[in-house]
């Protein structure tokens, strides 16, 4: 049988200030548009694995989308969200 005690929690890394911007721009250099739709308005940073999942804030776990593909994917549970 498995248990909690079996699978020890970490805490995942959060960035602030200067170094989520870094980040932001890392990703951004790298995806360029919205991964989902190629749009290049309103871009955000999007987490494949959400913080309050245990996600942390490194570039393997970000992607640059849309406002809208952003709200699409939050609201329709894709890939770990809610």
């Amino acid at each position: 049988m498995l248990t909690e005690a079996m699978f020890p929690k970490h805490r995942p890394i959060r960035l602030k200030g200067k170094a989520m911007s870094r980040l932001r721009q890392q990703a951004m250099d790298r995806d360029r548009c919205c991964v989902d739709c190629g749009s290049a308005w309103w871009l955000e940073l999007s987490h494949d694995v959400p913080r309050g999942r245990g996600g942390s804030d490194v570039l393997s776990n970000v992607k640059m989308r849309c406002k809208k593909c952003h709200i699409r994917r939050d609201l329709h549970g894709q890939d770990g969200h809610y």
